[in-house]
């Protein structure tokens, strides 16, 4: 009995040993809350600017040589998405993917929402790992989502003196 018993417990360990080893290894989804202050340091910056027809216009640059890079596992890449949302007070009215562009190293994405809307709105940047090669599938645990404080980015231009 005590024979079957260590090989069960042999067995186990045995194939938590495989697993780990053909498993890329990653930590959990890590959430970042993105103030004005954290990003001077990050490798992300927003920009506002009052538009002419009055809505604030937000643009985000992720300058990509700061992103999460994977040399050491050179089948993956980083999936960048990054979302909008609306909401009143009950429920969401709006979800939208919003597109990035590539350039110079950049990833760089733009909206604009009416004053009104900024303390109900929600924008989140989220980077994780995920297989260069569209055919592999699997799960890959892990990454990154930066939830930008959108109302302390547009503060100054909400003020009632600001032009």
């Amino acid at each position: 009995m005590g024979a079957a018993v260590h090989m069960k417990f042999l067995s186990l360990i045995v194939c938590l040993a495989l697993l780990v080893t053909c498993v890329p290894a990653f930590a959990l989804t890590v959430a970042e809350k993105v103030t004005p202050q954290w990003t001077q340091k990050e490798g992300i910056t927003m920009k506002t600017e009052r538009r002419d027809n009055g809505t604030i216009g937000f643009t985000v640059t992720r300058y990509l040589d700061k992103a999460p890079q994977y040399e050491n596992q050179p089948e993956l890449t980083t999936r960048r998405v990054a979302n909008l949302e609306l909401r009143n007070t009950v429920e969401s009215i709006l979800q939208t993917i919003v597109a990035g562009k590539i350039k110079n190293n950049t990833a760089i994405y733009w909206f604009a929402l009416s004053p009104q809307s900024i303390p109900n709105a929600h924008f989140s940047l989220s980077e994780s790992p995920d297989y260069k090669d569209p055919a592999k599938e699997g799960a890959i645990i892990g990454g990154r989502i930066y939830e930008f404080d959108l109302s302390e980015f547009a503060a100054p231009l909400l003020q009632p003196d600001h032009p």
